[in-house]
């Protein structure tokens, strides 16, 4: 590594892009510029890896912090990965059932709908009374959770010590604990010597 090397970490929603939507052209000609010159460029976003999207994808970066750090990838190779356990999954879905909260189950693949969403349609598979097993949630592994609505006592109490919880005015974002987008930042500067 030169001592002159830098990284830099780009948020999508609100930042890169917002609604799915393509990212601004000269933005994706300054990230490549940037890489030309030799520096990192590193997308660094809440959402899963399963959520990411081929015009952001195409950009090129070097490395992709997603999940809110729970899933970590510099130059092809995976630094951390943190997944929630068919145990833990098994413990919290059958609350949000119950109480109606929509939950989206983002992965590193897919993502998985408990509840319905009259007025939106969202490309994610609907779980349908799933009690997941162990072996399912090896093959479909999950980074985070995303509740719609405002998360009341009760759901933060069933969360618990597993989850992390950042509440946004219109859904809350439910990240294992102990990971976060500055955690997944120090990981890849870490790894690349910066």
């Amino acid at each position: 590594m030169t001592a002159n090397k830098k990284a830099a970490f780009f948020d999508l929603d609100g930042t890169l892009a917002s609604m799915n939507l393509p990212p601004c052209p000269e933005d994706v000609e300054a990230i490549r510029a940037m890489r030309a010159m030799g520096h990192l460029a590193v997308l660094c976003t809440g959402r899963s890896a399963g959520y990411l999207y081929s015009d952001i994808l195409d950009i090129g970066f070097d490395g992709i912090v997603s999940g809110a750090g729970a899933h970590v990838i510099l130059n092809g190779t995976l630094l951390y990965r943190r997944t929630l356990s068919g145990a833990v999954l098994r413990r919290v879905l059958p609350h949000f059932a119950r109480t109606g909260q929509v939950c989206v189950l983002e992965g590193e693949q897919d993502m998985f709908l408990l509840g319905r969403l009259a007025d939106r349609e969202l490309p994610y598979m609907p779980l349908d009374n799933l009690q997941p097993t162990d072996a399912w949630a090896e093959a479909h592994p999950i980074s985070k959770l995303t509740v719609f609505g405002t998360l009341p006592a009760a759901s933060l109490d069933v969360l618990g010590e597993d989850f992390h919880v950042i509440q946004h005015p219109t859904y809350a974002e439910a990240c294992p604990a102990g990971c976060s987008k500055s955690d997944g930042m120090r990981r890849v500067l870490e790894a690349a010597g910066i």
